[in-house]
């Protein structure tokens, strides 16, 4: 999200800001002025050399021109034609010159116009009229309010559900907002071992600044990492089928992490002793209150 402090590009007197605290703008909208008269001024010197220029460029071009013809019927010596063959280079150059500093000119007496860089919220008028402003000094505290996204520390243990999630909610000051995950960046907080991930507003947005949290659900069962077992050389789970432990090898699997698997809802997983199973080993399901 965009947060930047406009800031003038040419020296002058800030002579009005167009805009207050609170205001929404659009891109390219004016948000000040700066005094102008003296860039005005040098635009105005700036095209009378042009004009002036151009004068003599035409001129050392005829001369040139009638030089060569009187040359080539040896009415003119050499020296004479090479002499205004530069004075024309010269005149050509010092048109290209001025004309250079004539866009500059130009583009100085538009930035006398500052505008918004991109569609946002006036946080703050940092300049204030009769402020005499510098390349570079802040003008207003401009927020996008249009390219917002949500921020969220996501654990370990919970990456992969939020990449299999069918939807995702944030919810802020009792409202739901439909996101989208964008992207989650590479790098661990090592205490809380999480990760940053961005969302983007699908539909309606939630104001800039909102906290809140994450709600997803996903597209299949998810079980608890406990479960997990190794068996030759891979991650997997034992359920009991028909009374005889079956192993089932979740080549996805992570140690420490919820685990999609694509199962029956009544299937019968095997906890209690599952470290020592093997395949094909008789299991009898035991009812307890707290399974």
């Amino acid at each position: 999200m965009n947060d930047a402090r406009v800031s003038a590009e040419i020296t002058g007197i800030v002579s009005g800001i167009k805009v207050n605290v609170g205001d929404a703008v659009k891109e390219g909208e004016p948000i000040a002025l700066l005094d102008c008269q003296e860039h005005e001024t040098n635009l105005n010197r700036m095209r009378a050399m042009l004009d002036a220029a151009q004068a003599e460029l035409v001129f050392s071009k005829s001369q040139f021109e009638s030089g060569a013809a009187l040359s080539s019927k040896k009415s003119m010596s050499q020296e004479q034609v090479s002499k205004r063959r530069s004075e024309y280079s010269v005149a050509r150059a010092e048109v290209a010159g001025v004309m250079a500093d004539l866009k500059n000119a130009e583009r100085a007496v538009e930035r006398c116009e500052i505008r918004a860089p991109f569609s946002g919220v006036v946080l703050e008028r940092i300049a204030s009229t009769g402020d005499y402003a510098v390349a570079g000094s802040h003008i207003v505290r401009l927020l996008d309010n249009e390219n917002i996204e949500v921020s969220a520390n996501i654990q370990e243990q919970d990456i992969a559900s939020l990449k299999e999630a069918n939807e995702i909610i944030f919810l802020s000051r009792e409202k739901r907002f439909s996101v989208s995950l964008r992207t989650i960046l590479p790098i661990m907080e090592s205490k809380l071992r999480s990760f940053e991930a961005r969302f983007l507003f699908i539909d309606e947005k939630a104001p800039p600044g909102s906290t809140g949290r994450l709600e997803w659900k996903h597209g299949g069962p998810f079980i608890s990492s406990e479960f997990l077992v190794h068996r030759d050389n891979s991650l997997g789970i034992f359920i009991n089928s028909d009374g005889t432990a079956k192993f089932i090898s979740v080549p996805d699997a992570k140690l420490g992490q919820p685990v999609q698997v694509n199962l029956s809802g009544t299937t019968s997983l095997i906890l209690d002793g599952r470290q020592t199973l093997t395949e094909g080993d008789p299991v009898k399901a035991i009812e307890t209150d707290n399974r």
